[in-house]
């Protein structure tokens, strides 16, 4: 998904997804991936203001 989303974004685009089970943030390929929410374990993003803050929580 980077690799095409890099060949087809736009200057001002950045690509956000989720759900692979691996989160990342790659500003330079304009690529962001959120994680996942599974087994008792909360992985994402925290998009505030222009600050984005990867985030974990563990849940029963």
């Amino acid at each position: 998904m980077k690799r095409i989303n890099k060949k087809n974004s736009n200057k001002n685009e950045i690509l956000v997804c989720g759900h692979s089970h691996w989160a990342e943030i790659d500003l330079k390929s304009q690529f962001i991936n959120t994680g996942f929410i599974e087994n008792g374990v909360a992985k994402y993003l925290l998009i505030d203001d222009e600050k984005i803050i990867p985030k974990e929580e563990w849940y029963d």
